[in-house]
């Protein structure tokens, strides 16, 4: 049995969101999604300097 097929690997949600996108973007929403992304890194990064979870 092939366990790909019952268990495919699930898509970070990054990947998922640049699947949606269909032509060009403008700059200013790829710097409202660069910053959106800086900023879960961030938040990220200060949870594990915590030690939280």
């Amino acid at each position: 049995m092939n366990t790909d097929q019952v268990n495919p690997a699930p898509k970070k949600v990054d990947q998922a969101e640049e699947l949606k996108t269909e032509g060009p973007i403008s700059e200013k929403d790829e710097v409202k999604a660069a910053e959106r992304k800086t900023a879960k890194l961030h938040k990220k990064a200060a949870r594990s300097a915590k030690g939280g979870k």
